[in-house]
């Protein structure tokens, strides 16, 4: 569910409460810091946009109530933003997905209920303001919660028990309905009266009291203060019953989404978002326009103004008095694919300026310009220099591409053209639609390109298995830093590194096997098969890189992964070379599910590898080759002690200092990308998801660079004592050479 947090103990909620705070003002500490320059660049940095930078994706329940919208989302996420600003003041993501019959409601004390359907059972979390669970409970599949003047609430479920829980959240029985799918409530005086939607159509309950049925659709029902409207009629409660009226004032919002704000306002919604006066439906008091047909509209009043939240497709828009007061675009919470180019800068200095320069006036201007480094403060312009900012293109589900700069600012967007894929080549991105448009008989056609080339496979396969995904990789041996493992006794092992090699990885839902198949792409030669059981082959990752493999999976509802490496060799016999590459495996249990696996490359591939794993749980951990290596060896003889190989253990650990995302939590990571800088200790990380996130990692230490701590003043204060020590030591060493030249002549 939404963590581990039991608040049941209030010791417990203090606790809590505590950390949530303290990680708040540690995070902007630290962003202040970053800004600021005080931080080392390899500090985990969060993207930041207009709003912040955290999106949740589109809601489909929302709640607006004391300024504040909550939302559940098509990402199983319960968020909460500032109804002022649009700001995300708290997000929380469900272990298990949820429903979108999940509904949110108020309840007593500014706590709001939220009723999470679930495949298999539902639960009502009581959240705070402070967004902190409050209390949880398990009930039956939900079809309505319900205020009741924010005394008790009333929990309708989907087998028609209608429970009331009271303020120590004890549940107790009150009636009892068919079979239900939706609910709404009504207050007439002392009597409450359910609206329910059924197979039988809409029905009517008054609590304690008769049922009947009501003559139009569930949706179409307005709950006002007087009574039910129903189309163009209105029921009202007389003597116990509901009595029908033809002609209601409200006659005209029948087949129109309407919301009734503070028992004030009447709000519909059509082509355009309207605001009655309800006690006066005719008059119009301000109107909205619409650019799409809106999916959800909630409202309520503040500052005397009516506000008014709209979801429209990927748009949240928020209007007070028919003005748009702030707009966000969550289609930024389902990137599909992300790419990163460099950067076109211009040089500062170019050749043509070295060749005319005189040689004093070029080694003044290098130390003038070695001098501003030196006292001015860290800035952004400089990190292009070495290449850390980038563009990184990203695309959404809906098909927008967005270019953000690597500290987050989002520079471009390109909407409402489709794209279904983006790539990189020769450091250019392109973008391509499926679809194709063509003219015929004066009509535009619509048509996509979705056929596929059927897959080769190898002879030893047949058609029960099916291809899951194959791999590559994604250079040339030119940048390969090392084409051998130099041994202990100083022999060598080749590295197969044939550029052709790829890895298909098939299924047998039968057997329930995984095939994985080393081959050459071009003649389609198969080198190696590989086998591993699994029952759930889509949470299959897989990476190729140099001449290794690794590969992820894990199966439904598992704490931990397997985690297994594959590395290819010429020959397994030292300074032997092959025809067919030669192999070493080892599988480890690896202790969280993961997302998304990468592995980190730098311009020369020199610096030590990283194995980055995105986890489920929302961190982003480096595991080092070194642990995740083919080689570790069951006993380790001295030799092998010597080339730092490390005895097979079956637990692959993760060290917490090696959390690259530190205290946040990354939601929905999909994809990790590292990209090379101009600087061979530092790759650039970026994962996409939910949220996008970017550090830069130095897998061996800053040793092409000075720390981000290293003390100017020292060095300073230094060469100042070395310049004044000359100039005091030189006076002395001329005068006592003269006098050693007068004491050998006499």
């Amino acid at each position: 569910m939404f963590g581990k947090q039991d608040q049941q103990n209030s010791t417990e909620t203090d606790d809590l409460k505590a950390k949530l705070n303290y990680g708040a003002e540690k995070e902007k500490q630290i962003m202040n810091e970053i800004r600021n320059g005080n931080k080392a660049k390899s500090f985990s940095q969060l993207f930041e946009s207009s709003l912040g930078g955290e999106y949740f994706s589109r809601p489909f329940a929302s709640l607006f109530k004391n300024g504040r919208i909550h939302s559940l989302t098509d990402q199983n996420i319960y968020s909460v933003l500032n109804s002022s600003t649009g700001e995300v003041l708290y997000r929380y993501q469900s272990e298990t997905p949820i429903q979108h019959d999940s509904l949110l409601a108020p309840a007593w004390n500014e706590l709001v209920a939220c009723g999470l359907n679930h495949e298999a059972a539902s639960r009502v979390f009581f959240w705070t303001t402070d967004g902190l669970i409050e209390h949880e409970l398990d009930l039956g599949s939900l079809a309505g919660i319900h205020n009741v003047r924010d005394e008790v609430l009333l929990a309708v479920q989907k087998d028609g028990s209608v429970l009331q829980i009271d303020q120590e959240y004890g549940q107790s029985t009150v009636a009892q309905v068919g079979p239900v799918d939706a609910s709404k409530l009504a207050f007439f005086a002392d009597q409450l009266v359910l609206v329910t939607k059924s197979s039988a159509g809409t029905v009517y309950k008054i609590l304690d009291g008769p049922e009947g049925r009501l003559g139009c659709q569930f949706d179409d029902v307005l709950v006002t203060d007087e009574g039910l409207v129903c189309n163009k009629d209105i029921y009202k409660l007389e003597s116990g019953k509901l009595q029908k009226y033809k002609n209601s004032p409200l006659a005209a919002v029948a087949g129109k989404t309407a919301r009734v704000v503070d028992s004030q306002y009447l709000v519909t919604v059509d082509e355009n978002i309207n605001v009655y006066d309800l006690d006066e439906p005719s008059r119009l008091l301000e109107s909205h326009a619409l650019k799409s047909p809106a999916d959800l509209v909630e409202a309520d009043t503040v500052d005397g103004s009516v506000a008014v939240f709209v979801v429209s497709g990927d748009d949240l828009l928020l209007l007070v008095g028919g003005e748009l007061v702030w707009a966000r675009d969550e289609s930024l919470a389902e990137i599909s694919d992300v790419v990163i180019i460099d950067r076109h800068e211009e040089l500062s200095v170019t050749f043509e300026d070295f060749e005319h320069e005189k040689h004093w006036s070029g080694y003044i201007d290098r130390l003038k310009h070695n001098l501003q480094l030196l006292f001015q403060e860290p800035h952004k312009d400089t990190d292009k220099h070495f290449g850390f900012n980038k563009t990184i293109i990203v695309l959404t589900g809906n098909g927008n591409l967005y270019g953000f700069d690597s500290y987050g600012h989002l520079e471009w967007s390109i909407k409402e053209h489709e794209f279904s894929r983006i790539f990189r080549l020769d450091n250019q991105a392109y973008a391509v639609s499926e679809k194709v448009y063509a003219i015929q008989d004066g009509k535009l056609l619509e048509t996509d390109v979705k056929e596929e080339q059927k897959a080769l496979y190898p002879p030893n396969l047949d058609d029960s298995y099916r291809l899951l995904t194959t791999a590559a990789r994604g250079y040339n041996n030119t940048e390969v830093a090392s084409p051998a493992v130099v041994l202990a006794s100083r022999r060598v092992l080749y590295k197969f590194l044939n550029p052709q090699t790829s890895v298909g990885v098939f299924y047998n839902e039968n057997s329930a096997l995984l095939k994985f198949v080393v081959y050459n792409k071009a003649t389609n030669q198969t080198y190696a098969s590989f086998e591993h059981s699994t029952k759930n082959p889509d949470s299959l990752k897989l990476v190729f890189e140099e001449n290794f493999i690794v590969f992820t999976t894990s199966e439904k509802n598992a704490e931990t992964s397997i985690l297994g490496v594959i590395e290819l060799y010429e020959s397994l016999t030292p300074d032997q070379r092959s025809k067919v590459p030669e192999h070493q495996v080892r599988t480890y249990v690896f202790p969280a599910p993961v997302a998304a696996m990468t592995v980190t490359r730098t311009k020369y591939n020199i610096a030590s590898k990283w194995l980055i794993v995105a986890l489920e749980s929302g961190e982003i951990v480096a595991v080092p080759r070194t642990l995740a290596n083919a080689r570790r060896p069951f006993v380790v003889s001295k030799k092998q002690s010597e080339e730092m190989l490390m005895k097979y253990q079956p637990v692959l650990p993760v060290n917490p200092k090696l959390t690259l995302s530190h205290y946040r939590k990354i939601i929905g990571t999909k994809k990790l990308v590292s990209v090379p800088t101009e600087l061979e200790s530092t790759t650039l990380l970026v994962g996409a998801g939910i949220d996008l996130f970017a550090t830069l990692v130095r897998p061996s230490s800053s040793f092409d660079s000075m720390r981000g701590d290293f003390s100017k003043t020292t060095l300073l204060a230094t060469i100042a004592v070395l310049v004044v020590s000359i100039l005091v030591v030189r006076p002395l060493v001329n005068q006592k050479r003269v006098k050693d030249v007068w004491q050998t002549r006499i």
